[in-house]
């Protein structure tokens, strides 16, 4: 099990340094700056009641689409 969570681990940190050409200060901040928007988001949806899985879904989607682009 814990071969299979370093993996998973290991191959997206792979291909970032691959396409990125390693993980630089711009990276750490935008992903930060993720994470906040995220936690953000669940946050408001727990206060509000409307925390739903498939709106959590997308949000998540935007995320990756954020690092693809």
């Amino acid at each position: 099990m814990e071969t299979l969570y370093k993996g998973l681990i290991a191959v997206p940190a792979g291909i970032a340094g691959f396409l990125f050409g390693g993980w630089s200060v711009l990276l750490t901040i935008l992903s930060v700056l993720v994470i906040i928007d995220y936690a953000s988001g669940l946050a408001a949806a727990g206060v509000n009641g409307e925390m739903k899985s498939k709106v959590g879904y997308i949000g998540i989607t935007r995320k990756v689409f954020i690092f693809v682009i």
